[in-house]
């Protein structure tokens, strides 16, 4: 799991996209500890939200981040396919040393060769289908070493509605 900047450009048919860097959403010096860190006087437990362009600016610091992506890099060990899906909102609840959070995901592209993630096209309308997937992190309002870990309530799933719906029958 590798979290990435991808530089976007729109046109009327399609989305072009580049990598740009990795940045990093766990570990003490990471863009979701930096954001409780700044919220460190909220009472705990506190639920919150960062939605897709509050995220791209935290990653992105400066002028250029309404041209970017937010995206996480994920492999299939079955069958050796990388998954590239868009960011776009972590919900999370943290108390004073942990943190539950849920990524809310839509499927961007996927390649069987890496070297195929660096840059590529997607037709427009981009899939705007959402996956959820929960994460915890080893750490909260008081700080701590933000690892990933199970988050403790792990009763949910990934949820992806299908591609396609019937349409309504007319009346």
């Amino acid at each position: 799991m590798a979290f990435w900047i991808y530089q976007r450009q729109d046109t009327t048919e399609t989305v072009s996209f580049r990598r740009q860097r990795m940045i990093r959403l766990s570990g003490e010096e990471g863009i979701i500890a930096g954001f409780l860190r700044f919220h460190a006087q909220a009472d705990s437990p506190w639920s919150w939200e960062l939605p897709a362009g509050p995220l791209r600016q935290l990653a992105t610091p400066g002028t250029g981040w309404k041209e970017t992506e937010v995206v996480i890099e994920l492999k299939d060990r079955t069958t050796g396919v990388y998954h590239l899906h868009r960011i776009v909102g972590l919900h999370g609840h943290s108390d004073t040393r942990d943190t539950d959070l849920v990524l809310t995901l839509c499927s961007l592209y996927q390649a069987k060769d890496r070297d195929a993630l660096e840059a590529f096209e997607v037709p427009l309308p981009m899939d705007e289908r959402r996956m959820l997937e929960a994460l915890g992190l080893t750490g909260g309002l008081s700080g701590g070493t933000f690892h990933w870990c199970a988050p403790k309530m792990n009763i949910g799933a990934a949820i992806m509605p299908p591609a396609h719906r019937a349409p309504a029958p007319c009346a």
